[in-house]
């Protein structure tokens, strides 16, 4: 535990936590519209844990390692997600990412099995040829044609965990399509709980038709293969779906209670869910990789170095993730930088004590892993890109809870080790053939959404080695 820790636990409870100052009756608000970045920024500079004043509603902002340790591992079972995620809910119904409780529990434990990483080695061929194919599309254009690289880690993260979803043939055009109503969904659903003023969902507004339109594709597309999954289980003499994919996974369990298995709506929530988290984070995590390569060429020349001496220009595998070590440093150090779930919420459900103040419950608190990763009280020079920070023994003089990329506690991320091997296959397959260069003159700004990502592109040059 940190000395600012003991400190802050040191004060009497009752008293209330430091904040910003906000405005009258609307508190912090106009600010947050104004520049989320920035006031989130200032609070955090305040301490350990900072009173947000939303004018209606008293908020938490969490930064300390042990503060955040306590909420999600500590005294977990006192906070849940909560309602400010109840505007996802249409997108990602009661699947693992929203469920809370027995049934949340039950869920998670049927589930985890399918992400061990030993598991995961079957898919690593997938993610490579994902990788492939968009290789091979940027050999046929013209080497001066810049590519929005955020989309381009897109196509392939999509089409990964497509197939690892449903392993069925399924056309480039409908894996788009449903990438493009996920992505537009999720912007629209997330965009309505961070803003206070907000259209209702009735309205017949057009982004609130194309809302509607992106979901009714995604159900399309889920409920096909649900029913064609399931046409095949009525085929089978066990009742149980032979295919090996992350759906039969879903399919084959059962319930130790009833004997009976997940219902339609429940498969399409978990499915959605999974789809969410298996292709946005870990596409905002190498878009991230490629900006800070770019402006790195001395920790690029190093990755190539390993990569050049380990693969020797052939393709990666499952086989060489561990020898492979500084290509994981590197997107380790980006995940720190630039953590794709830069902030998480929770909500209290009895009053709790945390840092030595007292927190009502029905509290919103939120935990910012992003600046945590930035406090230079536990990283030294934390805005300076250094992946060695990551060597072995390199964590050493730093809290365990310091790094959560993929949160922590009994909810840490289900999908940690497929979204890792992911990244460290694609990043290797990739930086053996091309160094993308940043278009000059192009800001790079953030936007702070459900994901942490580049407001705009990035754009980039592919420049071949």
């Amino acid at each position: 535990m940190s000395n600012l820790t003991n400190i802050r636990e040191a004060q009497p409870a009752r008293q209330v936590p430091p904040g910003p100052k906000g405005y009258p009756l609307v508190g912090l608000i106009p600010r947050l519209m104004r520049d989320m970045m920035g006031t989130y920024r200032e609070a955090a500079q305040i301490g350990g844990i900072v009173e947000m004043d939303l004018g209606m509603q008293r908020a938490y902002l969490l930064t300390d390692p042990e503060l955040i340790k306590h909420v999600l591992l500590d005294n977990y079972r006192n906070y849940v997600k909560g309602e400010q995620l109840d505007s996802i809910r249409p997108l990602l119904g009661n699947g693992l990412f929203l469920s809370e409780g027995d049934f949340w529990f039950t869920q998670r434990r049927l589930m985890q099995p399918a992400f061990y990483r030993p598991k995961l080695s079957g898919l690593a061929d997938v993610m490579v040829e994902a990788a492939q194919m968009v290789v091979d599309r940027w050999e046929a254009q013209p080497p001066d044609q810049p590519v929005n690289m955020m989309y381009e880690m897109r196509q392939i993260t999509q089409s990964v965990i497509v197939q690892a979803m449903f392993s069925t043939s399924i056309s480039r055009e409908e894996t788009i399509r449903a990438g493009e109503a996920l992505d537009y969904a999720l912007l629209t659903l997330v965009e309505r709980s961070i803003t206070p003023f907000s259209m209702p969902e009735w309205l017949p507004t057009a982004r609130n038709r194309r809302l509607r339109e992106a979901l009714a594709t995604l159900d399309e597309v889920v409920y096909r293969f649900i029913d064609e999954r399931r046409a095949l289980v009525s085929r089978t003499e066990d009742g149980y779906d032979p295919t090996g994919d992350l759906l039969s996974m879903l399919i084959n369990v059962r319930y130790e209670d009833t004997g009976e298995g997940m219902s339609d709506q429940q498969l399409r929530d978990e499915v959605m869910t999974m789809f969410l988290a298996g292709h946005e984070t870990t596409a905002n995590t190498l878009t991230w990789v490629w900006y800070l390569l770019s402006q790195h060429p001395e920790i690029e020349a190093r990755l190539h170095a390993e990569l050049d001496d380990v693969l020797g220009g052939r393709a990666p595998t499952f086989a060489d993730l561990d020898t492979l070590a500084y290509t994981r440093m590197v997107i380790e150090e980006t995940l720190r930088m630039y953590p794709a779930v830069w902030m998480t919420g929770r909500q209290s459900i009895e009053e709790d004590v945390i840092g030595g103040y007292t927190i009502p419950a029905d509290s919103m608190l939120m935990l910012s892993f992003y600046f945590m990763h930035h406090d230079p009280t536990y990283w030294d020079e934390p805005e300076v890109f250094r992946p060695e920070r990551f060597s072995e023994g390199g964590a050493q003089d730093r809290p365990r809870w310091a790094y959560l990329p993929f949160g922590g506690g009994p909810r840490v991320c289900i999908g940690q080790h497929f979204a890792l091997m992911e990244a460290q296959l694609v990043l290797a397959l990739i930086a053996q053939r091309y160094a993308p260069r940043l278009v000059p003159g192009q800001p790079i700004d953030l936007r702070l959404m459900g994901t942490l990502q580049p407001k705009e592109g990035p754009w980039m040059l592919l420049e071949r080695r």
